[in-house]
Parts: structure tokens; C-alpha cells; sequence
């Protein structure tokens, strides 16, 4: 039965209560009424019958309170589920996809420009093979972290693939990305994982991609980042590159 339904005959049955209650009085005194006593009756039965309504209405909201909780609550760990990678607690690729997207998407609408600096671990298999994949693991956690701690309100860092990591820069130019890439590096190298005791040293290459000087659209700006990025592994690692633009100097 719909809940309205019941309500509907929980209050026919309230207001039935007053009258019989009223006939059972008259019944139990021989028909004489006392106005005090009568309102007295009434008043008494009233504010019982409209309290347990009352907490019969209340308890159902208190249930649909918690429900409504419980399902935002599991509604935001399916999100998170959906767009956080699970090793490195930073955006995954779905969810680097769909924000480089609109962000690109902004940029041709009101013509700002936006940066895209793809990010690859130097040499990560060897850090694998000498300390073992927990060991690379929790390399890959150190620097989302530290990536994560340089970002800015509005930037995202996502795990692309692998060892390889994003950031999308919006209202970046090529110039600024760069700077910012280069210090992002410069954390990463000075800045060892320590795994049992023992600091991991880790370096970084970066290639660095931005419109307007690059097409405002996902894949060709991927594509030139990574052009860039694989500029910066020919000259040795460790390094920052620009697509269309020399390598910055370390």
C-alpha cells in the first residue's frame, strides 16, 4: 500500500477516535456531561493520539533522512571509485579524459589558453627490478603526492598510464607550464621515496604542450605533448621540453 494511502486511513481513523472516545464517556456517565471533565477527556486523548502520529511521521523522516545519507554518501564513493586511481589516490585516466575535454573545450569558447604537461618516470623499470614492485608502488605515490602538493586550485593531476603521470594547467600558456614543470622536476629529484628505511631517488621527464600555440583539441594536444616529452627522453631525462620550442635548461 502507498504511503500516502495509509496516511490517508490513519487519519480517518484519528479523527473517528474524538467521537467514540466522546460516546464512551457519555456511555461510562449515564449521559451527563461534565464540561470540565469532558474537556479534560478530550484534551488528554487528543494530544496522546496526535503524539503518536506525530512520532509515527517523525520516525518515518528519520528514515528517510538516513536513507537519503546513506545514499549520498555511497552515491560520493562510487564517484570517487569512478574517477580516483586506486594506487595513487590522484584522477585516473577516465577522469583526465573528461576534464581535458572540457577544459579545451572552454578554451576555444573564450579563447584562454590552456597546458597540458605529460610526466614520465626516468629508468622506473629499473627502480622495479632492484627494490621490487612494492618499492615502485609506493615511488609512484611519493610523486602524485608531490605533484599534488605543487598543483594549483583548478589544476588536475591524473595518472595517465603506467609510470606515467598528467597535469592539465587551465589558463596556462606554454611559458608558465614550463616553469611550472621545471619545479615539479627540480621536487622530484631532491625529494627521494623513502621505503623501508632506505630513500629511493627517482627523476622525472616532462613535456609540455598549450594552446594557443598548439590546436585546442584533446588529441592533437596529447600528441604534442608527447613529442615534447619524448624530446626531453632523447637528451637524457631529467629533463623539460616544449613542443615547437627548445629544451629547458636544468
Amino acid at each position: 500500500m502507498k504511503i500516502s494511502n495509509r496516511y490517508t486511513l490513519l487519519g480517518a481513523a484519528v479523527g473517528l477516535l474524538a467521537p467514540i472516545g466522546l460516546l464512551i464517556h457519555s456511555a461510562a456517565t449515564g449521559y451527563r456531561f461534565d464540561p470540565f471533565r469532558l474537556s479534560l477527556a478530550l484534551a488528554v486523548g487528543g494530544i496522546a493520539i496526535f503524539a503518536i502520529v506525530g512520532r509515527l511521521i517523525g520516525h518515518r523522516d528519520d528514515l528517510l533522512v538516513e536513507r537519503n545519507r546513506d545514499l549520498a554518501t555511497l552515491s560520493q564513493r562510487l564517484h570517487e571509485l569512478s574517477t580516483i586511481d586506486a594506487l595513487t589516490d590522484i584522477q585516473n585516466r577516465r577522469s583526465f579524459d573528461e576534464r581535458l575535454n572540457m577544459e579545451l573545450d572552454r578554451t576555444q569558447r573564450y579563447g584562454v589558453p590552456c597546458a597540458l604537461v605529460m610526466i614520465d618516470l626516468d629508468r622506473f623499470k629499473a627502480v622495479n627490478d632492484r627494490h621490487g614492485h612494492l618499492a615502485g608502488d609506493q615511488v609512484l605515490r611519493h610523486v602524485a603526492a608531490l605533484l599534488e602538493a605543487g598543483k594549483r586550485s583548478g589544476d588536475v593531476i591524473a595518472r595517465y598510464g603506467g609510470e606515467e603521470l598528467a597535469a592539465i594547467l587551465p589558463h596556462t600558456e606554454a611559458t608558465d607550464a614550463a616553469a611550472w614543470a621545471e619545479r615539479a622536476r627540480a621536487r622530484i629529484e631532491a625529494e627521494p621515496t623513502p621505503f623501508h628505511g632506505e630513500p629511493i631517488g627517482v627523476r622525472a621527464s616532462f613535456g609540455v604542450a598549450s594552446t594557443p600555440s598548439c590546436p585546442a583539441d584533446p588529441a592533437l594536444l596529447i600528441e604534442a605533448a608527447d613529442r615534447a616529452l619524448y624530446a626531453a627522453k632523447q637528451r637524457g631525462g631529467n629533463a623539460v621540453a616544449v613542443a615547437s620550442e627548445p629544451l629547458v635548461p636544468i
